[in-house]
């Protein structure tokens, strides 16, 4: 017995001690072996990352662990299915550079076939495995590949880029962050505005304090007025010197959404500011818009010199419906974001939901295409997203644009086309004012009876409750009543 113990242990610290990189994860994908091999290849030791789990996501920072726990996470088919894979992989190395290798996934079962644990062997990559993986596995390590290679090329981190409307976008957001001027983001809802906006920030020299996002639209304009005058200006009660205040909470960019929804008078004292006349702190101005800026200085809804303030770096960012494929490396993105931190893991998306995807139109562009991929991943049954998985609203979506045409689906009659942006509009802000209408009314810039009068005639009340509203109207609203409203209604 002795003689056979020591043999294990030999063949253990032989594996320990081995150059050719060898790791191992237990049931609950947590690392339990990783050897020499894999040290010397990722720049990572053992103590680093034993006991650590493993997502099937993707990571381009090679200072956080989970660059490399996540390129070393098998296809979840390999624990559901107990199959052997042969996956090519993207390993970013701890210093920056990026390795492609391949593993060899190999699950170990107990007697019912239950997977205990995954030994994974790194070797050089085989162009013939490569071209003979599943959909998903192609996908995982080229989205980890182009992820690197933006990162090397541009300095950017998160975004997803191969069309070249988009590497050019990439290219003065390369320029945006090397600067500290005022930047305008134009693009439709949902194209990613803000998240380019952070992106700006995070890679600049901002970068050690706040991103302060600030919707013009959503934000009563005392609110907006408050805050602004808040950044830009020193509070002379304020006596705090500026040193006493940590780095990370002073304000370091200043992201103005919808920024044509600012009032005139606001539009004057953000132009003033970013001229220099008034003492301020420095604050790094972004803004975002769904609208042409020149149109609406034309028809004078926003002033000239705002527009030439904002305007000196201007980034059109396109639809998703021109960016056809990218659809595929994005809505992998959004899958491995889900997987992130949970228990259940999804590999990647059916050859029919991609191709449903690269026909669909994407009125809601990238914010959609997240959604429905957050939606198909939890209803999901198996590790690949299939048709059946996605979401109701995106299938009679899908069939509403191959019955009627693109052409048809984004005309509508003017008045039905207002009705909806109303009763969307009245939703939304009674959302926002947890049902209190009469906050609500305010708002709007309308009284409580036109209000509801409002809400009867787009179906949102009914006429009996209007009537009652509107009797009671004339009674002085106490605050204990209205702070009631919203639980009444």
């Amino acid at each position: 017995m002795r003689k056979r113990g020591r043999r294990g242990a030999s063949i253990q610290k032989t594996i320990q001690s081995a150059a050719t990189p060898v790791f191992a994860l237990n049931d609950r994908r947590l690392l339990t072996l990783f050897n020499a091999g894999c040290e010397a290849l990722t720049g990572w030791t053992a103590e680093d990352v034993l006991g650590e789990q493993c997502d099937y996501a993707g990571d381009d920072n090679p200072s956080h662990v989970t660059a490399v726990t996540t390129a070393l996470c098998p296809p979840p088919e390999v624990f559901s299915g107990g199959a052997t894979a042969s996956v090519p992989a993207e390993i970013l190395h701890r210093d920056g550079h990026c390795l492609a290798k391949q593993i060899h996934f190999v699950p170990l079962r107990d007697a019912e076939g239950h997977v205990l644990s995954v030994v994974g062997l790194i070797t050089e990559r085989d162009l013939v495995n490569v071209i003979e993986a599943p959909l998903s596995q192609r996908m995982h390590a080229e989205v980890a590949a182009l992820r690197n290679a933006l990162r090397s090329r541009y300095g950017v981190k998160s975004v997803v880029a191969r069309t070249p409307a988009m590497l050019r976008v990439l290219q003065q957001v390369e320029m945006a962050r090397r600067g500290m001027s005022p930047v305008l983001l134009r693009g439709e809802r949902g194209v990613g505005k803000e998240h380019l906006a952070r992106v700006i920030h995070t890679e600049s020299e901002t970068r050690n304090r706040s991103f302060v996002p600030l919707d013009c639209r959503t934000l009563p304009e005392f609110e907006v007025r408050q805050t602004l005058r808040r950044l830009f200006s020193r509070d002379p009660d304020d006596r705090r010197p500026e040193s006493t205040l940590s780095t990370a909470l002073q304000p370091g960019t200043l992201f103005l959404q919808h920024v044509e929804a600012l009032s005139r008078d606001l539009q004057e004292f953000v132009a003033k500011e970013l001229a220099g006349d008034s003492p301020r702190l420095s604050v790094r101005i972004l803004a975002g818009t769904q609208v042409d800026l020149a149109s609406a200085v034309e028809n004078e809804s926003c002033r000239q010199d705002l527009y030439f303030r904002l305007t000196a770096l201007e980034i059109a960012i396109p639809p998703l419906r021109e960016r056809i494929e990218e659809i595929p490396l994005l809505a992998q993105v959004f899958l491995e974001e889900r997987n992130r931190g949970a228990e259940t893991q999804r590999s990647g998306l059916s050859e029919d939901v991609l191709r449903q995807f690269a026909e669909y139109r994407w009125p809601g562009n990238l914010d959609e295409l997240a959604a429905v991929v957050g939606e198909a991943w939890a209803a999901a049954a198996t590790p690949q997203i299939q048709a059946a998985d996605l979401p109701f609203r995106f299938r009679t979506g899908r069939d509403a644009q191959d019955s009627t045409g693109d052409d048809a689906v984004r005309v509508m009659p003017l008045e039905e086309f207002l009705a909806a942006a109303e009763r969307d509009e009245i939703e939304r802000v009674l959302e926002l004012c947890r049902h209190n209408r009469s906050r609500a009314a305010a708002l709007l810039g309308m009284n409580r009876p036109k209000l509801y009068r409002r809400m009867e005639a787009l179906g949102l009340v009914a006429g009996d409750e209007v009537d009652d509203a509107i009797s009671t109207s004339s009674k002085p609203v106490s605050s204990e009543d209205e702070a009631h409203e919203g639980k009444d209604n």
